[in-house]
Formats: C-alpha cells, structure tokens, sequence
C-alpha cells in the first residue's frame, strides 16, 4: 500500500510514487461478499475434510463438522464510507433485489458510520441505507448488526472498532491488511475466544520491486 512506501526517500532519488485509489473498487467490493459467503458454508475446509475420509466415515448422511450460518435476514454494517466503501454499499444495494429474486437471500446493508458521513448531502446511495452514523460504535453496540465490514485505515480507531465489534459477537469482513500484519496475533485470539469469523484480504503485489529504467 502507499502508506508502506518511504516517499521521503523516493523524492530524494527521483522516483515517482503514486497511488490509484479506484483501480479495484469494484473487484475489492465483490470480495467483500465472496469473504462472507465463505464463512457461511466453509467450502475449502469441507472439500479437504471430505477428501480426507471423514464423510465415508460419518454415521449421518448429511456430514457437516463445523456450524453453518443462514444469511438470510442477517444485516450488515459498514464501517468507513471511503471509496472501497461506498462500492461495496453499491454493490449490495444494486443487487440486493437480483439476489433475493435468485437466491431467496434478503441481505440487508442496514447501516454505515463514517465521520464526514453527515457532509455527503448529495450521495443518493445514502437514501437506500437506514442509518447514517458519525461514532461506529452506533453500528458495533447494535444487536440487529450481524455482520460488520471494517474498511477503516491504520491501526488505532481500527483496531478498537475490530476488537469491540468481536467482543459483541460480530463476524468482521476487513480490507485492512496493515493492521492484521501488525495486530494479527490479538485479533485472531479475540476471534477464537469469542467464535465469530474473520474475512480478510490478501496482500498484492507486496513485493514487486521498484526499478527505475
């Protein structure tokens, strides 16, 4: 990420740094939603524990070994109304109708806290999203919150919203790699003592090398 490049020490040696913020909004967003289902059904682990011999070997027809979550009816709270943000609330909204129709999903995005959220008048995204909040932690203490999409930066205000979402019992779908890298060890502990799901992205392009022709 940008906030991972020494820009001091580029400027010094002539080296152009910059940033696209809108390259991957759209695809970021999509994950969003294929890190959800993920945990739901826990596809990867049932393939290996099914190769694995443990279905042939289980006494009920049906093998499950880990509990499954309905999505249906479950809500959503997002956290940061950014761009990836706002792309994953579009995304929802303008397919929210498509899923239910072919799934019979009603996944619902039933609010959004970001702090400049009450400056953004002229967003008609916003009119589709119940609550508008400044404090996350409107979206954190709510219990109709199911589920909760950090896309929050750095690593203090995100760290304490992750950690208070977990304590409540939300599952957290984050876009914040920084802050597993640093904090991983006490997230995923928080994620275990309380049994909830964690969804995260992977790096990209973390260790291609600047060259300068």
């Amino acid at each position: 990420g940008y906030n991972n490049v020494d820009c001091e020490y580029a400027k010094d040696r002539g080296i152009t740094v910059t940033n696209i913020p809108t390259y991957g909004t759209a695809s970021v967003a999509q994950y969003t939603f294929a890190l959800i289902l993920a945990y739901c059904h826990h596809v990867e682990h049932h393939s290996k524990t099914v190769f694995d011999g443990k279905w042939t070997s289980c006494p009920d027809f049906s093998y499950w070994d880990y509990p499954l979550m309905e999505l249906d009816g479950k809500t959503m709270g997002i956290i940061g109304y950014g761009i990836v943000g706002r792309g994953t609330a579009e995304t929802l909204i303008n397919n929210h109708e498509t899923i239910r129709q072919k799934t019979g999903l009603d996944i619902r995005l039933a609010a959004v806290a970001d702090l400049n959220i009450d400056k953004r008048t002229n967003d008609p995204l916003l009119a589709h999203i119940p609550i508008k909040a400044t404090d996350a932690n409107d979206l954190i203490n709510n219990p109709d919150r199911d589920i909760i999409v950090g896309l929050v930066g750095g690593y203090t205000h995100a760290k304490t919203f992750m950690l208070a979402a977990i304590e409540k019992g939300k599952h957290i779908v984050t876009a914040n790699k920084a802050l597993l890298a640093v904090h991983g060890k006490e997230v995923f502990s928080a994620v275990r003592q309380k049994g909830v799901e964690i969804g995260f992205e992977a790096s990209v392009g973390g260790g291609i090398p600047i060259i300068k022709v």
